[in-house]
């Protein structure tokens, strides 16, 4: 009794039970319709209060949904700034960015549809989005500022057309091995049976493959090519 009841008989303790594991989808959206209904109940001065791992999850997953976009934003913008002192070319930093951006849109989705529409999932981790956007910011970023250093220097010898075609020539290989190694080493978390780890596996893979195979060899020299940009060299102080 002392453990569901307090000692004035104002307040009493519920045990609630799920079917779904604690850390699923399916246990946070139970908890949200129980509180929803809890709501209801205390217009008559009742207040209800939650604990356990499931609230606890799901406290944590609303504080890093609306702090999502903020993080975002502050890592976007020093990542330009890294990029753009690099290259000093602000259209050309921009278009990386933005390249970058979108190949973590485009995986996101694939993502989304193999595990949910193709395997009838009832969602993906709310944690995939957000380690997928780190991972992809920092890795992607690396392989592009490697190009378009090449690129550069290239470009204050030679047409953009022959630069860009140098560029890819020099570091193709070097980039796409560097590419294919981090899929395949991202990717074993496939092997588990833990649901988050097997679509950070997917989405790493997809992510890594996106950014090597398209961004990297096709949308940024493009880009150079039609407009120009191709940033300046880095200079070293010997």
């Amino acid at each position: 009794r002392r453990t569901y009841l307090s000692a004035d008989g104002a307040a009493t303790r519920l045990e609630v039970i799920l079917d779904d594991p604690g850390f699923s989808n399916q246990a946070m959206a139970t908890l949200d319709r129980v509180r929803q209904a809890s709501r209801e109940m205390s217009q008559g001065g009742l207040a209800c209060y939650f604990a356990g791992a499931t609230a606890y999850m799901a406290d944590v997953r609303a504080v890093t949904g609306r702090d999502f976009y903020l993080i975002a934003a502050l890592a976007l913008t020093v990542v330009f700034a890294l990029v753009l002192a690099l290259l000093r070319d602000a259209a050309l930093s921009a278009f990386m960015i933005a390249a970058t951006v979108l190949s973590y849109l485009a995986t996101l989705g694939i993502t989304y549809g193999f595990f949910v529409t193709l395997r009838g999932a009832a969602g993906l981790d709310w944690k995939v989005q957000v380690f997928l956007f780190v991972v992809l910011v920092a890795v992607g970023q690396d392989y592009n500022i490697f190009l378009a250093a090449r690129l550069a220097e290239e470009s204050a010898r030679a047409s953009v057309r022959d630069a860009a075609r140098a560029a890819i020539i020099k570091t193709g290989g070097i980039i796409s091995s560097a590419g294919i190694i981090m899929a395949a080493t991202l990717g074993s978390m496939l092997a588990g049976d833990i649901a988050l780890l097997v679509q950070l596996g997917f989405a790493f893979v997809v992510g890594m493959l996106l950014d090597t195979f398209v961004v990297r060899p096709l949308l940024l020299p493009a880009f150079a090519v039609l407009t120009g940009h191709t940033g300046r060299p880095i200079t070293r102080n010997l």
